[in-house]
């Protein structure tokens, strides 16, 4: 129900904040990713699983820990054992003798595979197929919003410290975001209307590394039409 919580969160810390969000967004537990990680000893663990505070019968845990998912039920990445979606397990309950940690954060590859088109559409382009723009190009990038609800992502590098300028020019009302350094999902910075007229405008002060900027029409619902776009570095 819209008016009622529906996330239980049996305690409260950062780390299982995010991995039940994670869950609510569709992460699936990284312990039965099918492309394996964990070797378990079964019978320690469903002994482990038996006693308080779970109460499972052996066909519970297998379902719970043991089992791996099909490799056609899900998409997913190559086990990470950074993955916010992993639990902490005990050396004693792996072949190996090496256990698993409780991870607090995402990691890089979960929020690369987040933002991956696999997981998760954008109604824009994805990071790997961003416009390429120039830092100080003599021309600006002609672009355009063509349909209603059209999220434009472009790229650029940054190799010297500075104060950097991103903005757009035209007769469309456009909102700019700006993400990085070198993760396509940080924001460093929104406008809507700081340039000429309707037109956005960023300054940031941009340490090297690779940047993406957002573009879409303010009117989500029914915005189209042509800007360009520049960056450039302030001397």
């Amino acid at each position: 129900p819209l008016d009622q919580p529906t996330m239980n969160l049996g305690f409260l810390d950062g780390g299982t904040a995010a991995h039940e969000w994670g869950h609510a967004i569709g992460l699936a537990h990284e312990h039965q990713n099918p492309d394996g990680g964990i070797e378990w000893n079964e019978d320690i663990v469903i002994r482990a699983m038996a006693g308080p505070p779970n109460y499972w019968d052996a066909a519970t845990t297998r379902h719970n820990i043991l089992r791996r998912y099909s490799a056609d039920q899900i998409n997913g990445t190559r086990f990470d054992p950074e993955s916010i979606m992993l639990y902490f397990f005990p050396a004693e309950w792996t072949t190996s003798g090496i256990g698993t940690q409780a991870n607090e954060v995402l990691s890089a590859l979960d929020k690369a595979f987040i933002a991956g088109a696999r997981m998760y559409p954008k109604a824009g382009p994805t990071v790997d197929v961003a416009t390429e723009l120039l830092v100080g190009a003599r021309r600006r990038t002609a672009a355009s919003i063509g349909r209603f609800g059209e999220e434009d992502l472009f790229r650029f590098v940054v190799d010297r410290e500075g104060h950097h300028v991103i903005d757009t020019r035209g007769p469309t009302d456009v909102v700019l975001k700006l993400f990085g350094p070198d993760q396509p999902t940080r924001l460093v910075a929104e406008d809507d209307d700081s340039g000429y007229a309707y037109n956005a405008r960023i300054g940031a002060d941009l340490l090297p590394g690779t940047y993406w900027v957002q573009v879409r029409h303010y009117n989500r619902e029914a915005g189209v039409g042509d800007y360009t776009i520049s960056v450039r570095r302030m001397e």
